[in-house]
């Protein structure tokens, strides 16, 4: 299992959190689309990383857990921000 930022390619222990691409194919698909990726329906990213830079504040539900708010959260900063923690 991969275990550095698909898009950066930043580490766990670089980061503070790694996310796991949504199940639900809708939310993968955005996902995708806003990190720059080609959408394939076939193909499955939930096995693969994206790591708390590419979030801003307001796409987690706690900011301590760092814990992704469910219906808001979506990838949006390319690069990294490499100011965030």
């Amino acid at each position: 299992m991969p275990s550095k930022c698909l898009v950066c390619g930043y580490g766990a222990h670089e980061v503070e959190k790694m996310h796991r691409f949504p199940l639900n194919d809708d939310k993968s698909k955005l996902w995708q689309e806003m990190m720059g990726i080609k959408y394939e329906p076939a193909l499955s990213l939930r096995n693969y990383l994206i790591c708390s830079r590419h979030f801003t504040a307001d796409s987690y539900a706690n900011l301590v857990t760092r814990k992704l708010n469910r219906n808001a959260a979506v990838p949006s900063l390319l690069p990294c921000q490499l100011d965030s923690p």
